[in-house]
């Protein structure tokens, strides 16, 4: 036992030395309420070591579940395909990238990390601004949405 755990140590030495592993943080970035009850959808940018967004996986979705225990949930695959599910490509600057949400394909949303502090921005009332929130009202589980809501703040004045 203590040889496996030497080894261990030895080896996670030797992976921060070469770079191998690097450290990520998580910044929240957003997050979709629905009608429906308190559990919202989160996205977060990753953000390495570096300060830079993590290029393997540079956004993550999941559920916070308000309305039962407060508890992270992947989501499921009905989720990731219809509604809540991303893409991520990279933007036309380094360390930019470009996500789209499958169920606002038309809305691209530009991340990015300034200072240290990962973004969201996008184009709401035809202006840019940093994405805070999405509202979604819809009448059931499966229903269409009656109306969809963004939330933002200017990127230069900070106002909403």
């Amino acid at each position: 036992m203590i040889m496996r755990l030497l080894f261990a140590g030895i080896f996670f030495c030797m992976c921060m030395i070469e770079g191998v592993v690097e450290a990520q943080t998580a910044q929240p970035l957003f997050y979709i309420e629905r009608t429906l009850n308190a559990n919202i959808v989160r996205y977060d940018a990753q953000v390495n070591n570096n300060g830079a967004l993590d290029q393997k996986d540079p956004v993550i979705a999941y559920w916070l579940l308000n309305a039962e225990d407060g508890r992270r949930k992947s989501l499921g695959i009905m989720d990731r395909k219809m509604a809540y599910g991303i893409s991520v490509k990279q933007g036309q600057t380094k360390g930019e990238y470009i996500l789209t949400i499958v169920s606002f394909k038309e809305r691209p949303i530009r991340v990015y990390v300034v200072d240290g502090i990962a973004r969201a921005e996008m184009n709401i009332n035809g202006s840019p601004a940093l994405l805070e929130k999405v509202f979604v009202k819809t009448t059931g589980a499966l229903s269409r949405p009656q109306f969809i809501e963004f939330y933002g703040k200017d990127p230069v004045t900070g106002e909403e």
